[in-house]
């Protein structure tokens, strides 16, 4: 009688680094992007969905309890300590403290979406809330100036119409708008007009300005692969310094819009450096405004719509109405204390 046959080594070993090499790669991933964010190319696309890239480990999981502890193990135990640390969701919101002169307005940001035509439901939606303020983005605001509820409501507003694809802004105001305009300068940044602000007059007199923006998608359609910022980089570098101004002048700022940005990416440091961010600020859980529709349901995938205020304006609370009414993005609203 022949001895019952043993498994050999090398498929077994070969399976087991194959087990090590998916987790393995997200802890080195994890690291990489911690210690030497990228701005372009692939390492800088994982960064941008590098919490996504982790969705696989809890596979791992039953194979894991009927194995004795390795070095598989020790390396998934890491991989989810990584996760929590650097890509948990944030819990609980912090509450911030306001003057009590302080006036509270709410303000609403949403990238409508090219193909979107305005219905029924998209005007109950952005009117919900009743915000102050409401901005938009890849509007067609012919519709807006059409709706006699929204001239109502929304007495003061501006429409910024581009050229070219994708459409341009409207911004919805309960306040009288003293000045307004948009960025055009440097020179050879803007492809299209992508920035517009208004200096509005609250109730108690004081001044606001509201900013929107929309700068270049850094995803397609660029010459030098398929995730390319620098454009977009170059438009929120213009944009971060025209802040700067503001801001130095003492003005009361918020920056509203659908930045095509990231918190996992350096620009959006360069550009927070001198403002906060309301969800990260006050916000809970982990906040993604943009996605994708399945057939099931609608996918959110990253924090790209933001809301930021400079040191003078104080956020209260945020969060989103993620609705499938025909756009990617969720609308995003956000309560500040204007002292």
């Amino acid at each position: 009688m022949n001895p019952p046959s043993t498994p050999k080594k090398g498929p077994r070993l070969l399976r087991s680094l194959l087990f090590l090499s998916y987790p393995l790669g997200l802890a080195v991933l994890a690291l990489l992007h911690t210690a030497y964010p990228q701005r372009s190319g692939f390492l800088a696309l994982t960064q941008v969905f590098a919490p996504h890239l982790f969705m696989l480990l809890p596979l791992y999981l039953p194979w894991l309890v009927r194995r004795r502890f390795s070095a598989i193990h020790l390396t998934v135990i890491t991989c989810a300590l990584l996760f929590a640390l650097r890509y948990g969701p944030q819990w609980p919101p912090r509450e911030v403290t306001a003057p009590l002169d302080a006036e509270t307005m709410t303000i609403a940001t949403w990238n409508v979406h090219v193909a979107n035509e305005l219905t029924t439901d998209d005007y109950e939606a952005l009117m919900a809330r009743q915000a102050g303020v409401i901005v938009l983005q890849e509007c067609r605001w012919q519709a807006l100036e059409e709706d006699a509820e929204v001239q109502a409501a929304y007495p003061y507003r501006l429409v910024h119409p581009s050229k070219g694809l994708p459409p341009g802004f409207a911004l919805l105001s309960r306040y009288p708008i003293l000045e307004y305009g948009s960025l055009t300068e440097p020179a050879g940044v803007w492809d299209i007009p992508r920035v517009l602000w208004a200096q509005v007059q609250l109730p108690s007199g004081r001044d606001l300005t509201v900013v929107t923006a929309h700068p270049v998608s850094p995803l397609g359609g660029r010459p030098r692969g398929l995730y390319d910022p620098a454009l977009r980089d170059c438009q929120l570098a213009a944009l971060g310094e025209f802040l700067a101004v503001r801001l130095a002048r003492g003005e009361r700022v918020i920056l509203a819009g659908d930045l095509n940005l990231t918190e996992r990416e350096p620009a959006y440091r360069d550009l927070s450096h001198h403002l906060t961010d309301a969800f990260e600020a006050v916000g809970a859980g982990y906040g993604p405004t943009w996605g994708a529709r399945s057939i099931f349901q609608y996918v959110r995938l990253l924090r790209i719509d933001h809301l930021m205020s400079g040191e003078q304006v104080l956020p209260r609370d945020v969060g989103t109405d993620c609705r499938w009414l025909g756009s990617d993005h969720c609308i995003l609203y956000g309560r500040f204390a204007v002292p």
